[in-house]
Formats: structure tokens, C-alpha cells, sequence
């Protein structure tokens, strides 16, 4: 069986097809149908993927400016850093309260 006649058995319409029959009214109709169908599923598997890089960009966004404490907590030595002057070897605590204002 060829090509075309498994065409003709599926009842495939392309616009190929679609010229080939006296009845080109109710075929063009129908052959519009089927490609609205294939847009619309194609516009909606755009929006799904342009939903997930919005959400995935969210996800990365949210995980970056989250605060990091790498300090371990409960000793008061813990919370002084040092300085990254050279020759300074003395630790002060860093005031983050009110951005270094007294």
C-alpha cells in the first residue's frame, strides 16, 4: 500500500489533499478545524513552557538572594570576624544592624 492510499484510508486532510475533491467547501471547513486544533495546542504548550522558565527563574532568584550565615552560633568569638587588612590581626564584630552607623 502506498503512501497515498493510507492517506486516503486515514482520512488525513492536508491542504494537498483538500484540492483533489469536488466538495471543496465542506473540506476546507474541515481541514480549518484540524489546524485550529493543532494551534491551539501548540499556544498552549508555549504558555506551559514559558511558565516553567518564569518559575524556574523565580526558584533561582529566590535561592541567590537568600541571606547565607556560614558563623556557627553560640560563641561569642564566632560573631567577630577579622579584617581584611593585612598587619590588622584584632577581631571586631561586624554592626549590620544599622549599616555601620553609630
Amino acid at each position: 500500500m502506498g503512501r497515498h492510499e493510507i492517506r486516503l484510508r486515514r482520512k488525513k486532510m492536508t491542504s494537498r489533499r483538500i484540492e483533489s475533491h469536488k466538495d471543496y467547501y465542506d473540506l476546507l471547513k474541515r481541514h480549518e478545524r484540524t489546524s485550529v486544533g493543532k494551534k491551539l495546542l501548540r499556544v498552549v504548550i508555549y504558555i506551559i513552557i514559558f511558565i516553567g522558565l518564569i518559575m524556574l527563574g523565580y526558584f533561582a532568584l529566590r535561592k541567590i538572594d537568600r541571606p547565607q550565615n556560614d558563623t556557627p552560633k553560640g560563641d561569642a568569638q564566632s560573631k567577630a570576624y577579622k579584617t581584611s587588612r593585612p598587619g590588622v590581626l584584632i577581631n571586631v564584630s561586624l554592626n549590620t544592624k544599622n549599616h555601620g552607623k553609630a
